[in-house]
């Protein structure tokens, strides 16, 4: 019960931050075309109540990228473009530490990767 109860309040708290926001979205939330492709933000789950928030543009992942733990804590954060990884992707322990960040270029190939030990902190 704990579990869902933290799931439904980070859900909750995503919610009151993105209405409250300066621009009004009429976006649909896990919203399926009539060709069944995925379009705008999705948000699901896993089974240890893991929050995974994606954005799709004709079924294809393409924008902004967060995933949290259980706890409501950011587990990673990065970007999509034509359904690869690109830019900077940060991941996070369950306590908050950053952990690891993986670079990408424009065509999602991974240029470097940097480790962090949360104990030099």
């Amino acid at each position: 019960m704990k579990i869902k109860v933290q799931k439904y309040y980070v859900l909750l708290i995503f919610l009151v931050f993105t209405s409250s926001s300066c621009r009004i979205y009429s976006h649909k939330i896990n919203y399926l075309k009539n060709d069944g492709a995925k379009q705008g933000l999705w948000i699901t789950t896993d089974t240890i109540a893991n929050i995974y928030i994606t954005k799709y543009q004709n079924g294809v992942r393409d924008g902004k990228f967060k995933a949290f733990h259980s706890n409501g804590k950011i587990k990673s954060i990065g970007k999509y473009k034509d359904d690869k990884r690109i830019g900077v992707w940060k991941f996070y322990f369950d306590n908050g530490f950053l952990y690891k960040e993986l670079k990408f270029d424009k065509k999602g190939e991974q240029k470097s990767i940097s480790l962090y030990d949360p104990i030099d902190l």
